[in-house]
């Protein structure tokens, strides 16, 4: 499992783990579902903003 695949599983957890949804979660962070939703599958590499 290579680094991205970690985080991006531990996320995905936390956020089960805290009862959010994704768009709540993206909302705490400031970003799109669409980009949280590529972190929570490893494919973000990179956040532009």
């Amino acid at each position: 499992m290579d680094k991205s695949t970690a985080i991006a599983q531990r996320i995905r957890a936390f956020r089960k783990l805290k009862g959010y949804t994704q768009n709540e979660l993206a909302e705490k962070l400031d970003v799109s579902i669409a980009v949280l939703g590529s972190i929570e599958r490893g494919r973000a590499r990179r956040i532009r903003r």
